[in-house]
């Protein structure tokens, strides 16, 4: 089954269509301990692909200008399996642009559908973003599972679309259409496109060179938090949660996640092109370091990330020690970016003025083999500068 869902949003549903507002399901006369999480499907927002990719080549239009017909047709693709989640295409039009398309969708990872609908988005358009590529349109991809009730259905999915349609509104991408399936499963994403003019910089993931730094856009331990809030309300990891840190704690660095993941990284893209960065990408659910280590082969010099700083959401790094070695699976993370110094400082300072709180130089790059390794004096940075709490636009 395939059509269109016509959502309207009734006052009471509006009060929970936004970023600051937690939802709360017995306003609706659900239940209290409701999962949206349980109707996902357990192997597909972490399995979306085998592995990161390490290849990365862009394809190249034919210049031969005496054919005519090369001016008006497609002239070569190339499929890009990206590290991000979603599947990437990139091809070469022979007008002297590139067309990037990124397909991807997502199942709840959050017990809050506005949020969740955002965050699909945020994680869409980021593998646009680490191309410094600024998307232009959506089709979006709503699957619907059997298993919800009609209550069910008008309540989350009108919430799940809007928050959808109100990240799209915010990075300035028009929404071309929807498509909405019904499975045994609940998912959202969609086709995202994006052009760019190959006469300027296109930010190809393979410049990086000894002396650049690594800047990190976003704290790591988003899937920790998301974990942790959830597993309070089972008693045997409840008080294993608590031996290590306080409910509120828990409770704070939920919130910082939540925002954090649907923070787009619209902004990173639009200021890497300004400040020369050399390489970039999406740090989502495998990991900070698959990540790195994929982005590091990519490289067309011998070099090796050197990690000396790791930022993490604060107390996160109480109850995983796998979020501290770069291990734990990451949900709608920032960008990693190479940079030379000199730029990244900058870039630094117009990030924090613009989004409101300051990035991170998490490391150098160095000759080396292409690997990844931790500073064995490596500082972990526990919580957000100044205690910012990440503002969204509403």
């Amino acid at each position: 089954m395939s059509g269109k869902l016509r959502v309207s949003l009734t006052s009471k549903l509006l009060k929970y269509a936004r970023v600051d507002v937690p939802f709360c399901a017995e306003d609706f006369g659900l239940d209290h301990a409701f999962d949206l999480i349980s109707y996902a499907d357990p192997q597909s927002f972490y399995h979306v692909l085998d592995e990161p990719s390490s290849q990365f080549k862009l394809p190249q239009a034919d210049t031969d200008d005496s054919a005519e017909e090369n001016q008006l047709q497609m002239c070569r693709s190339v499929e890009v399996y990206a590290d991000d989640g979603c599947g990437t295409t990139i091809t070469a039009l022979a007008a002297g642009q590139l067309q990037v398309q990124v397909v991807g969708r997502f199942c709840p990872v959050v017990n809050e559908p506005y949020m969740m609908g955002r965050i699909a988005c945020v994680s869409l358009l980021s593998s646009l973003y680490t191309m410094g590529v600024s998307g232009q349109s959506v089709l979006m991809q709503l699957t619907i599972s059997r298993k919800l009730t009609e209550l069910q259905r008008d309540v989350f999915l009108p919430l799940m679309v809007r928050g959808f349609e109100d990240c799209c509104k915010e990075a300035d991408v028009k929404i071309s259409g929807q498509q909405v399936e019904r499975s045994r499963w609940l998912s959202i994403g969609g086709v995202a496109l994006g052009f760019y003019d190959t006469s300027k910089k296109f930010i190809v993931q393979e410049h990086a060179v000894p002396g650049d730094v690594l800047v990190l856009t976003k704290p790591l331990g988003t899937h920790e938090a998301v974990s942790a809030f959830g597993r309070l309300q089972e008693p045997k990891t409840r008080a294993k949660i608590l031996r290590h840190i306080s409910e509120q704690a828990v409770g704070e660095a939920y919130r910082q996640a939540i925002k954090s993941m649907g923070l787009l990284n619209r902004v990173n893209s639009f200021l890497m092109n300004i400040y020369n960065a050399h390489a970039a990408t999406a740090i989502g659910e495998y990991g900070f370091m698959q990540h790195a280590e994929a982005l590091a082969r990519r490289q067309q010099e011998n070099v090796s990330f050197c990690i000396t700083n790791i930022p993490v959401i604060a107390g996160m790094q109480l109850i995983s020690k796998r979020l501290v070695k770069g291990l734990s699976p990451e949900i709608s993370g920032g960008l990693l970016i190479c940079m030379p110094l000199e730029q990244a400082l900058p870039f630094i300072d117009q990030f924090k003025e613009a989004v409101g709180y300051q990035p991170w130089i998490v490391g150098s790059v160095k000759s080396g083999r292409k690997t990844v390794y931790i500073s064995k004096d490596a500082r972990i940075i526990s919580q957000f500068p100044d205690n910012c709490i990440i503002e969204l636009d509403e």
